[in-house]
């Protein structure tokens, strides 16, 4: 076999070399601290090895599917932001239309950040239980994004929510305006002040981008010393927990379709009937990729 009966055109391995590098650069860092050190030896080998068909079609790598995973997070939001487009496709066929809903709390230190998810999941499951969203709200794909502050240094854990509507929602009396779904908001969170609360109608491009968010990689600009310290709260927040949940008309829809969104891995599929199998390594001295095979 030669390099060129790859279908040059279409391979391109550059996306792949940049996130590899911040994968290696993340475990590495994970590697620092004995408690992560086995999840850093873990990531650094993600994607070592990568397979293409002679269509440049990857169709076996060797990811670890590690939630703090810069590689496996950019994959599974791709495949998310893929499935979730089938579904808001089929739904919109059925009449329905979208709104992107941000539903926020008070920035919060490190040692709440644990408690502070599972009231922000525990709160929205009630919000969508309200009758005044109930009625209305057909179904809801709810994702969990946290972001962190530089400039506070604490974290701001807050849900993204796909909202499926009738198209004749957004003239209908039943219309909830943000300062209502706030007061909604703050009643089921049980808080003392008014948290934000953002809403708007999702047009084709932005439907399937809501999904993209609880999954993207993590890139923060900070120092080695600090960004530690916030994966480390992030491993221990996320652990176990489903970034992706999904209610009514989604999750019938996505059963239908036979998508699993609530599936943190992410696999290939094998294509072993292809003779013609490309084989790429990672060299980590030349922090590219070359091939092994031809």
């Amino acid at each position: 076999m030669v390099y060129s009966q790859v279908n040059q055109n279409l391979l391109d391995l550059q996306d792949f070399e940049k996130y590899k590098k911040m994968t290696v650069k993340t475990a590495k860092l994970l590697k620092k601290d004995y408690f992560m050190l086995e999840r850093g030896e873990i990531i650094e080998h993600c994607g070592d090895l990568l397979q293409f068909d002679s269509e440049a079609n990857l169709c076996s790598a060797n990811f670890c599917r590690q939630r703090l995973c810069p590689n496996c997070q950019r994959r599974k939001s791709l495949k998310t932001y893929s499935d979730f487009k089938r579904i808001s496709e089929e739904l919109q066929k059925q009449g329905f239309a979208f709104l992107h809903v941000v539903l926020t709390v008070r920035n919060v230190e490190d040692i709440e950040l644990v408690e502070t998810i599972t009231t922000l999941f525990n709160a929205s499951s009630r919000l969508f239980k309200k009758q005044d969203c109930k009625r209305v709200f057909k179904g809801v794909l709810r994702c969990l994004e946290v972001s962190y502050s530089k400039s506070n240094c604490n974290f701001h854990p807050h849900l993204h929510c796909l909202i499926a509507v009738k198209k004749s929602y957004f003239t209908s009396r039943y219309y909830l305006k943000v300062e209502k779904l706030r007061e909604l908001w703050q009643e089921v969170l049980r808080v003392d002040y008014l948290p934000q609360v953002w809403a708007s109608r999702c047009d084709d491009n932005a439907i399937a981008e809501v999904a993209k968010y609880a999954v993207k990689p993590l890139e923060l600009d900070l120092t080695d010393e600090i960004k530690l310290n916030v994966l480390k709260h992030l491993f221990c927040a996320l652990h176990g927990r489903r970034l992706l949940q999904t209610y009514g008309v989604i999750r019938t829809t996505a059963s239908a379709l036979k998508i699993d969104l609530d599936n943190f891995e992410e696999s290939e599929a094998e294509r072993t009937d292809d003779a013609s199998i490309f084989s790429f390594g990672y060299n980590f001295n030349l922090e590219k990729y070359e091939p092994l095979n031809f």
